[in-house]
């Protein structure tokens, strides 16, 4: 099984994190960057997939 693990510093807001996701997960160029491009990229993955998030955020605009 992989594991991602995500750092909530390296997400200051929704646009930076969702590129940051992208980076981490090798998620292909054309990815949407939105909740439901993320979960279309995340049913895609054959394999188990664990994602942690440590130093997770309090606000994110």
């Amino acid at each position: 099984m992989r594991t991602a693990r995500l750092d909530g510093c390296s997400m200051e807001n929704k646009e930076i994190a969702h590129r940051y996701i992208q980076e981490v997960l090798n998620i292909p160029s054309y990815y949407g960057y939105n909740l439901d491009a993320l979960y279309d990229a995340l049913s895609l993955y054959d394999k188990e997939l664990s994602i942690m998030l440590f130093n997770k955020p309090d606000i994110m605009d």
